[in-house]
């Protein structure tokens, strides 16, 4: 959680402070700084920070498999690792299920492509 922090926190350490001290001068208060002039300036902090906590989440693996105890409940990742066994592994199963597994976050990187590339160039840049 905390590299979360620190990433928008990098990130909007580069928004140039003209920006924000024209904002002041116009009358605008600290709130509305922040959601007009902060927000939308980190869009794509915001879809890069999206597509990595997505990615994890989508992967995950010790957590569902110490909380969930019923097959039928099992994450994608947990009901791969089922066609494993030690008596013989199932895999045309495994690599039809790896790959459907890996569509949703192909999508999910395509689609916010562009924000995910900007927002981690202009996070790791010092100005």
């Amino acid at each position: 959680m905390d590299n979360h922090l620190f990433f928008f926190r990098q990130y909007a350490a580069g928004i140039p402070q003209d920006f924000l001290d024209a904002a002041r001068m116009d009358g605008v208060h600290e709130y509305g700084i922040f959601f007009k002039i902060g927000m939308p300036l980190m869009r794509p902090a915001y879809a890069a920070m999206g597509i990595l906590v997505g990615l994890n989440s989508w992967n995950s693996f010790v957590w569902p498999l110490i909380v969930l105890r019923t097959g039928d409940k099992f994450t994608l990742p947990i009901g791969l690792n089922t066609l494993l066994t030690p008596y013989g592994n199932n895999y045309d199963m495994l690599i039809a299920g790896a790959s459907g597994a890996v569509l949703p976050m192909l999508v999910l990187f395509f689609f916010f492509q562009k924000y995910f590339v900007s927002g981690l160039m202009a996070g790791g840049l010092k100005g």
